[in-house]
């Protein structure tokens, strides 16, 4: 069992790598965020164009005043799909909204 000091420290060290990947534009997780994908050197990531014009439809649809359910009621009419080829949620729509 590790003490309470020991975490604290481990906890400190992990944070601190993590911004330095962050700060770096490196992938942190398993998962890779939204507009982004993963370079070439298969650390670094990038912007996604095709991500990134799905993004800029969101923000438009949300400035006329459509409401997140519309949003997505919208996307689905246009065909617009999540890189896994799902139609976007709420949730996402959502995350996208308030990032």
């Amino acid at each position: 069992m590790v003490s309470a000091p020991e975490r604290m420290k481990i906890r400190s060290r992990t944070r601190a790598a993590s911004a330095v990947k962050r700060a770096r534009g490196e992938k942190l997780g398993g998962l890779i965020p939204f507009e982004q994908r993963l370079a070439r050197d298969g650390v670094r990531l990038e912007a996604n164009p095709g991500e990134q014009s799905i993004i800029a439809t969101i923000r438009e649809l949300a400035v006329v005043g459509m409401s997140r359910r519309a949003i997505v009621s919208e996307l689905q009419r246009r065909g617009i799909v999540s890189r896994t080829g799902r139609t976007l949620q709420i949730t996402q729509v959502n995350r996208i909204l308030t990032a």
